[in-house]
């Protein structure tokens, strides 16, 4: 961080972009649109790393409990195609993203599109959805939304970060003002009521919203390829995360560590990939090692045919509200009409 600083007058001219662009947005200059249905939106102020996945997820299953056609629209970060699909059991990752990938497997109805408002009209002409969540659209401001979720990691506040290049924000502090709900994710699990509210003091120098804490649940391994789950000690674990410190905490404490494949967000793994770790850590997979990776990473592993040739597991997650859950999903639900 300490080098990062170095290119803050950077981030002065990426500000005054930012700032200008939603001014003009404020202001009316550049127009917004609304919808006659409800439209959710989650987002965040920083380039990655708030968990944004896992909560689309949950509050999609969530309204879908309420018999809700559900909808989820993305733009389809990291995909090699362009323009509006609906996902079907013929995509892979390569053809909607990895994040829309892993959504649509979790018995979604997920669709992508770069352009929100087409993305939105598609979806009303084909599939006619009650309500629709617009995955990472913080910064996509064409649409306005009936009801505005913000994520901040609790290891990277907002509030202690900078604007790109110096650190991490996709635009200023201020932009959280837009925000309904904010949701502070990752926490540890035993967060105390008093470390809450010195935090939500911090925040509410910034904004209002009413804020939530959420922490993540890991569920069992399972197999990517057949690989068995039974007393697995050494581990190697793959990620092509923006921060995997909570995730590395967490399997720190159930296994040992050979060693952390750790490669950029949304990374797109290759046979020569398969075929280096095959030969790096061929004695420590005869030992017993398997690799360890998320469910985010397995999307875009499981369009490779080599995977067959590696232990590999998966860790899924999901969100845990605690005893916030109730109050959050009544808040959800009753302004999900608004």
């Amino acid at each position: 961080m300490k080098l990062r600083i170095l290119l803050y007058p950077f981030s002065i001219i990426y500000y005054i972009i930012t700032a200008t662009r939603n001014r003009l947005f404020d202001w009316g200059i550049l127009k917004q649109k609304q919808y006659d249905i409800p439209i959710i939106g989650v987002g965040n102020l920083s380039t990655g790393g708030t968990g944004k996945t896992p909560h689309v997820a949950y509050i999609a299953q969530l309204l879908q409990k309420q018999n809700l056609k559900v909808a989820v629209l993305s733009r389809g970060y990291g995909r090699k195609t362009r323009g509006y699909i609906l996902a079907n059991t013929n995509h892979t990752a390569y053809d909607i993203g990895d994040e829309p990938f892993e959504l649509y497997h979790k018995n979604l109805m997920v669709a992508v599109c770069e352009n929100r408002r087409e993305g939105i009209e598609k979806l009303q002409e084909t599939v006619q959805p009650n309500i629709i969540l617009l995955d990472d659209n913080f910064q996509h401001r064409y649409v306005k939304p009936s009801l505005q979720i913000l994520l901040t990691s609790y290891n990277d506040f907002f509030y202690d970060d900078y604007i790109l290049p110096a650190g991490n924000l996709r635009e200023s502090r201020n932009g959280v003002n837009r925000a309904d709900i904010i949701i502070v994710s990752k926490c540890p699990a035993n967060l105390s009521e008093e470390s809450k509210s010195k935090i939500q003091s911090k925040i509410y120098n910034y904004s209002k919203a009413t804020v939530f804490f959420s922490s993540y649940k890991y569920d069992e391994l399972y197999s990517l390829n057949n690989t068995s789950a039974n007393n697995i000690k050494d581990v190697i674990l793959l990620t092509g995360l923006a921060n995997t410190d909570y995730l590395k905490s967490y399997i720190e404490q159930h296994y040992n560590i050979v060693e952390h494949l750790n490669y950029p967000d949304h990374y797109i793994y290759k046979t020569e990939d398969i075929t280096e770790w095959q030969q790096k850590y061929k004695n420590d997979f005869e030992g017993g090692a398997v690799i360890i990776t998320t469910v985010k990473d397995a999307a875009r592993l499981d369009a490779l045919d080599s995977i067959d040739k590696l232990p590999i597991m998966v860790l899924p997650v999901e969100v845990d509200f605690g005893v916030g859950n109730d109050n959050f999903e009544q808040l959800l639900l009753g302004n999900r009409s608004s």
